[in-house]
């Protein structure tokens, strides 16, 4: 990657990213983002040529885009989605599970209603109450919370009891992140199991791209590694997965140094 003539941002980023601090790219559309990234990688592993690095990113396109760049520079790197990164270290185990084309939320509701666990939480449809606590479990998988509470119920009125929407979610998440189960479930799943599991990352840099589509279950992975310097990147303008991924824009919660590009 032939470096371009730099802005006094890009150079100020990447010389603190070189002296080994946890920054943030706040990077609008078309401000070479990945360029920035790759530059900041290129120039740690100059200055630290044993360094490890992992380049993340929520959609496997950014993730392709940004290992055709990275490929040429020889570096110790590896390019994951996040639910690639927790698919290798749990997710496997569920690969028989992931219902139709690979997303078991669209499954998991008819199962439920099959088993019947759901009954005695409901008189009447319990079709319709298994899709208010498949809200809950998604609302769930994208937050930090190691429980479900009421803070995962949906924010619309509802015509279900909080108390047996929230015990619902509660034995229908202790059901389906059982190894042994028959339920279907989503790529989601995994990754919370994964955030929960508190993985150590080896890895000596982790530069997350498109942060503001991170979910919270995937940012509380990347800030739990405080052995590894952090670089983020994203555009809060841009979060686009927020409205049925319940992603949150970590741009704004993060006290990191910040780089306008």
């Amino acid at each position: 990657m032939d470096i371009h003539d730099r802005t006094d941002e890009q150079s100020a980023g990447i010389a603190a990213a070189v002296d080994g601090k946890s920054i943030i790219f706040e990077a609008l559309a078309g401000t070479a983002k990945t360029t920035t990234l790759g530059e900041c990688a290129q120039d740690i592993a100059h200055a630290k040529p044993a360094t490890r690095f992992l380049y993340c990113a929520f959609n496997r396109s950014t993730k392709e885009s940004a290992l055709s760049r990275f490929a040429p520079m020889g570096l110790n790197l590896e390019c994951k989605t996040q639910h690639q990164l927790a698919y290798g270290g749990i997710g496997h185990r569920f690969k028989d599970r992931l219902g139709t084309g690979g997303d078991g939320l669209f499954d998991l509701v008819p199962a439920l209603a099959d088993t019947g666990m759901l009954s005695r939480f409901v008189t009447g449809d319990a079709y319709e109450f298994g899709t208010k606590v498949i809200d809950v479990l998604a609302r769930y998988c994208g937050s930090r919370e190691k429980v479900i509470g009421i803070e995962h119920l949906p924010l619309e009125p509802s015509q279900f009891d909080a108390e047996a929407l929230t015990e619902a979610a509660r034995l229908t998440w202790s059901a389906i992140s059982d190894v042994s189960s028959e339920l279907p479930i989503w790529p989601d799943v995994y990754l919370k199991l994964y955030a929960l599991s508190e993985p150590r990352l080896n890895y000596d840099v982790i530069m997350f791209d498109e942060a503001q589509d991170a979910s919270a279950s995937m940012f509380a992975i990347t800030e739990r590694q405080r052995n590894a310097q952090r670089i983020y990147a994203g555009d809060s303008f841009q979060a686009i997965y927020a409205s049925f991924r319940y992603s949150v824009d970590v741009l704004t919660m993060l006290d990191l140094m910040r780089f306008p590009l």
